[in-house]
């Protein structure tokens, strides 16, 4: 579970990266790891990680929408899709 976390969170924001976006502070809070919420679920042989944003966690309570992804991964760490 821990592997399938990491292969997404790295997917999703590889380190050192950086999101663009129109507002320098919503830039510098969504490019934050410990700014999203990540949940797990095992179906099937297949791990379902989700990562959604929590703005709040720096101060803004903006509305964001498409501030996150799903990724499916198998057991060998491999990305099967994403969302």
């Amino acid at each position: 579970m821990l592997k399938a976390i990491e292969v997404a969170v790295d997917e999703f924001l590889p380190p050192g990266s950086k999101v663009q976006s129109y507002d320098e502070r919503l830039e510098h809070c969504l490019s934050k790891r410990e700014t999203y919420d990540i949940s797990v679920l095992r179906a099937d042989g297949l791990f379902f990680v989700t990562l959604s944003a929590k703005p709040s966690r720096c101060g803004l309570d903006e509305m964001i929408v498409d501030a996150g992804a799903v990724y499916a991964i198998d057991d060998q760490g491999r990305i099967l899709d994403s969302r």
